[in-house]
């Protein structure tokens, strides 16, 4: 009889703690980061794919159905490296770049070891936005 009066407290306690946690969780934002859904969809390609287009030049809509567009949790990005070969990606995938500056949007010439390599990389926020050309995020 001890013993489940001990279980039944525990479970009270359990279900208290539980409930004011739940209590202290905004819900009205607790899937929206910076104003946007916590996943977006970023197309992954580079120029090296001719449906992929350079940097300076937006993705046509009859070809965005040809590139994959994957999940992201960070903006996208439209990278343009001095070679002239451009990426278009999820933003997660250049984090390890030395020099870049992840941003929400909008454009970012890289400082440190990125300079010599990585001419301009442009960020934008919502869902299949990288098709758009570099001038235009």
């Amino acid at each position: 009889m001890l013993g489940s009066v001990k279980l039944a407290s525990l479970v009270v306690i359990v279900f208290l703690t539980i409930h004011s946690c739940e209590a202290q969780v905004d819900t009205s934002t607790a899937s929206v980061v910076s104003g946007r859904p916590p996943f977006i969809h970023c197309y992954s390609c580079n120029s090296g794919y001719n449906k992929c287009y350079n940097a300076t030049t937006a993705v046509p809509p009859e070809d965005r159905q040809l590139l994959y567009a994957g999940p992201c949790p960070g903006p996208c990005f439209v990278r343009l490296d001095k070679s002239k070969f451009s990426y278009r990606g999820c933003s997660v995938a250049i984090r390890h770049i030395k020099g870049l500056t992840i941003k929400e949007f909008g454009c970012d010439t890289p400082s440190g070891d990125a300079r010599s390599t990585v001419e301009k990389v442009c960020y934008c926020n919502t869902d299949r936005c990288n098709f758009k050309s570099q001038n235009n995020l």
